[in-house]
């Protein structure tokens, strides 16, 4: 029979990190102790436990479950599966927002780009693409190129 203060106090959590953070500390393990036993950085245990990085559901059944010891708990294991499952939905774009930072920058600053027109690399006149940064076309070198940049598979005389 499940205990009625365990579950007031599983709903007072209402994000993933802070009942993580609750979890670990209850175990007794660092952040660094379980993220040995999850597989993750230390860095990733503590952007969960601040909500900064959304979890992976599969991850949190398969060892976050164990490394909290959780099997003998269902209820409480729920809960944590019930808030990451909640936190994943929550990630990605909505209203058309871009899908990363960033991203809205860089469509402003280059409306071509963004306009989803797939533009190709010009050839030139020998009909080969250029295949190093300082050749402008095939076979000829700007003078401050070195001529020890020649590929041996470009095309064209050097």
């Amino acid at each position: 029979m499940t205990d009625p203060t365990i579950t007031l106090a599983l709903e007072r959590f209402t994000s993933f990190g802070d009942l993580l953070k609750f979890l670990r500390r209850r175990t007794g393990l660092t952040q660094r102790e379980l993220s040995i036993q999850v597989g993750y950085s230390h860095a990733q245990i503590s952007r969960l436990e601040l909500n900064q990085r959304p979890p992976d559901l599969a991850t949190v059944v398969a060892r976050f479950v164990q490394a909290l010891d959780l099997e003998q708990e269902p209820e409480i294991a729920a809960r944590l599966i019930e808030l990451a499952a909640a936190e994943t939905r929550d990630v990605g774009p909505t209203g058309g927002a871009p899908p990363f930072k960033g991203l809205r920058r860089f469509e402003e600053a280059m409306p071509s780009y963004s306009s989803g027109v797939r533009r190709s690399r010009p050839a030139s006149s020998t009909g080969c693409a250029p295949r190093s940064l300082p050749r402008q076309t095939c076979g000829s070198w700007p003078s401050w190129a070195p001529r020890a940049a020649a590929s041996p598979r470009s095309c064209g005389p050097v």
